[in-house]
């Protein structure tokens, strides 16, 4: 009994856990995006620069030369396209290097573009000076609000916001069309995005809401300022 309460004593609690499984899942992603970006890439940069060499160097090259040369071309863009995407989809390079609001520019316009549905995001006038943190986990919250948002297929505009008050940052993102969305406006289904969305906040010491009502579907996100912002 002693050993069992002991035990309890020095468990971890579970936002702590949940915390600490995100960042070691998001130093690993990081890592995996380096490696890619630098051994892959460097081998597809070679690749592309012996093409080119053999472009130049083959004289007027036709039929079947010209046919492979111009689909090992295509194939070679291809694989860049799906190292960039793979990149970013581990570690946005755009978070590191710009910031949070950029990346997000980047996320739901990549995403709207995909499904042919008009967006638009909203951020105030100067971008604070998010914590590592904080930073990545409004993406990924962001990143899973809009799978959710968009998986009606009735859904043809998305916008996201971000903003807050004194005490929280606020992230929502809503989707509007014409259609009704699914459970009651206070309902919030059981789905493994929502749960991620909830462990990922929660674990940061904020929170979630779900509204979906007749012609809209809206989430937000928030958590505290204090711990959020590099003082």
């Amino acid at each position: 009994m002693e050993l069992m309460q002991s035990n309890k004593q020095h468990s971890p609690s579970l936002p702590g856990l949940i915390s600490h499984i995100q960042t070691v899942a998001e130093r690993e992603k990081s890592v995996i995006a380096r490696e890619l970006h630098d051994e892959l890439g460097g081998m597809l940069v070679a690749a592309s620069m012996d093409l080119a060499w053999l472009e130049q160097h083959i004289p007027a090259p036709v039929g079947d030369v010209r046919r492979h040369l111009l689909r090992l071309k295509e194939t070679l863009g291809d694989a860049v396209d799906i190292k960039r995407k793979i990149i970013e989809d581990l570690r946005p390079t755009l978070l590191d290097n710009v910031g949070l609001f950029a990346a997000l520019r980047w996320l739901v316009g990549s995403n709207c573009a995909r499904a042919s549905i008009h967006c638009s995001v909203q951020f105030p006038e100067t971008e604070p000076h998010f914590t590592p943190d904080a930073s990545i986990a409004l993406f990924r919250v962001a990143q899973e609000a809009l799978a959710i948002v968009m998986a009606s297929n009735w859904v043809r505009s998305v916008s996201l916001s971000l903003g807050g008050t004194a005490t929280v940052i606020t992230l929502s993102i809503a989707g509007t069309g014409a259609g009704s969305a699914p459970g009651e406006p206070s309902s919030m289904p059981d789905t493994y995005e929502l749960a991620t969305i909830r462990h990922r906040t929660a674990a940061l010491g904020g929170g979630v809401t779900f509204s979906p009502t007749p012609g809209e579907v809206r989430l937000s996100a928030w958590l505290p300022r204090a711990s959020s912002l590099v003082s």
